[in-house]
Formats: structure tokens, C-alpha cells, sequence
């Protein structure tokens, strides 16, 4: 990969090198994240589910990925 192609993102905390293409539903696989019963939000902002794939990561987001937890 060249490096002029990388942007840096901030994924729940710690800062990342992605590819300038990549998006949210591509993030999700690399971080290794079961897609089912996580929430999104980049910048403060939620994005639903039928977004991700359509949603390019930009330098210097900050992404939060949030695990669903049932209980009562």
C-alpha cells in the first residue's frame, strides 16, 4: 500500500493508519468485530448499519465502536 494513500483515524481511543477508501463496514471487518449488535458513531454522530458500506472513513475521525449489552 503507499503511504501518500493512508489517513490516520481514531478508533476507540488509539490512532490508526487506514486506507483513504476505507469504509465503516470495512473498518468493522478489520477491527475483527462481529457487525451484529455493535453501534457506530464517528464524530459524535451515529450511523446506522445501512450506512456503513457507504460511509468512506476520512483523516483524522474518530470512531467508536459500542457493544449492545442485554440485561435487566
Amino acid at each position: 500500500m503507499n503511504e501518500k494513500n493512508m489517513i490516520s483515524i481514531q478508533v476507540n481511543g488509539e490512532f490508526i493508519q487506514v486506507n483513504e477508501s476505507t469504509s465503516l463496514a470495512q473498518l468493522v471487518s478489520r477491527q475483527a468485530l462481529n457487525a451484529k449488535g455493535i453501534a457506530l458513531v464517528i464524530n459524535a454522530e451515529v450511523v446506522p448499519r445501512s450506512r456503513w458500506q457507504h460511509t468512506v472513513c476520512q483523516d483524522q475521525d474518530k470512531v467508536e465502536f459500542f457493544s449492545a449489552v442485554a440485561g435487566g
